[in-house]
């Protein structure tokens, strides 16, 4: 696959992002999707970019572009201090109606910058256990991931696999739970716009019309963004065919399935870690 090829993607990902700002200029507000890597960044923003006046502007900010402890190997970008001033420049750049993404930890000026800019601001959350789970067969798929090598050499199987990622590997890449308690705030800001990957997946599925009218309208409200009913059916039926290079299965709820390959201490060794970390709001 072409994207396995880090320089291709990366310039790939420029030259969208140069004719994304040139070609567009809507007239709703600007929105920071924010969200935890695999928790299906690619869903909410196929719905976005499916409504009338808004367009992905191509912008995935990068930890390290607003890190003051930058670097970008990941290696040593494990530690987040963030740099308001950078941040500040990178969301002035994007023009109304354009959407832009990133993974960031949570920092409450993060969300001060993005209102004194007139952003709505949205967090995409997941269960955790499949975040687990989806993050395991995207390092061990991707061979240009950074932590790839170190997964494939300790792990001879699944179980060892999610073994490791729980324990980590030091600083280079913290345990799961540590990673994941860095999102966790996000969940709990009322200045931040909640959006679950389990209902976004009952929108792309588009069997429940009552649930998608109601989810998508309640969204659009809270973003400012005027629509039409009518319309509303458009957009489900554009995101169901859209996809991502990461999304491996795209289902709610795999964790269960997945269990089923794990041993018992291994299950057991999971649900003890999430039972330290408030999994509701996830």
């Amino acid at each position: 696959m072409i994207y396995e090829n880090k320089k291709v993607k990366e310039l790939a990902q420029f030259a969208y992002m140069i004719i994304r700002r040139l070609d567009y200029t809507g007239k709703s507000n600007r929105i920071f999707v924010n969200s935890i890597p695999k928790s299906g960044t690619h869903l909410v923003t196929a719905l976005l970019t499916e409504v009338d006046g808004l367009k992905n502007s191509g912008v995935h900010i990068k930890t390290y572009e607003v890190n003051k402890n930058a670097s970008k190997s990941p290696l040593r970008n494990s530690k987040f201090s963030l740099d308001e001033y950078a941040l500040e420049n990178i969301l002035k750049r994007i023009r109304l109606g354009q959407v832009v993404t990133s993974h960031l930890p949570y920092n409450k000026k993060i969300i001060e910058v993005c209102r004194n800019l007139n952003y709505k601001t949205v967090f995409m959350r997941r269960n955790l256990r499949d975040i687990l789970f989806s993050e395991y067969y995207y390092i061990k798929k991707l061979e240009r991931h950074f932590m790839h090598d170190w997964l494939i050499r300790n792990s001879k199987c699944m179980d060892s696999g999610i073994k490791l990622l729980l324990e980590g590997d030091g600083d280079a890449f913290p345990p799961f739970l540590d990673r994941m308690e860095r999102f966790s705030e996000w969940c709990k800001s009322k200045d931040v716009i909640q959006v679950s990957f389990e209902d976004l997946v009952k929108v792309k599925a588009g069997e429940d019309l009552d649930f998608i009218k109601s989810y998508l309208a309640d969204l659009l409200e809270k973003l400012g963004i005027k629509y039409e009913e009518e319309k509303l059916s458009d957009v489900t039926n554009a995101i169901k065919s859209k996809g991502s290079f990461t999304m491996r299965n795209g289902k709610a709820g795999g964790w269960r399935e997945e269990y089923k390959k794990l041993t018992s201490l291994t299950v057991e060794k999971i649900e003890n870690q999430l039972e330290l970390i408030d999994n509701k709001n996830f």
